[in-house]
């Protein structure tokens, strides 16, 4: 995994590029662009720490679903299409990784788990393999 500091305003991904990446948002916050019928983009979401962004595209092997944009200094993991594949999808599977992913979402949406991530920190636990 690398980790990457990116200005407020900066496009980290455009939508229908070729996904080749996956993101951890480890601080900062980043907006959702979907663009319209004329390709003109529009905020459909923000998102924040914990948060994880690229992984449709590395999963089902598609262009980028929505575009990703800095509101603020943010600092971000990113992980390559290949360290990806080699290490979680080779270990996993694609279909496991997807019901992680989603069941992580919910939880952080949940007020009872929203602080996991601090929490996680804040023990040094470490849920990523060891091979990243």
């Amino acid at each position: 995994m690398n980790y990457v500091r990116v200005r407020p305003g900066t496009l980290i991904i455009r939508e229908n590029d070729l996904g080749e990446s996956l993101f951890v948002i480890l601080g900062g916050k980043v907006e959702v662009l979907k663009e319209n019928e004329a390709g003109e983009p529009h905020c459909v979401a923000s998102l924040g720490r914990g948060d994880v962004f690229g992984e449709i595209a590395l999963l089902d092997q598609v262009p980028w679903t929505s575009s990703m944009r800095a509101l603020e200094t943010t600092d971000l993991l990113t992980l390559s299409k290949a360290d990806f594949d080699r290490v979680l999808v080779a270990a996993l599977g694609a279909g496991r990784i997807k019901s992680a992913v989603q069941v992580c979402a919910y939880l952080k949406r949940n007020p009872l788990f929203a602080d996991w991530l601090n929490y996680l920190t804040k023990k040094k636990i470490s849920c990523l393999p060891q091979a990243l």
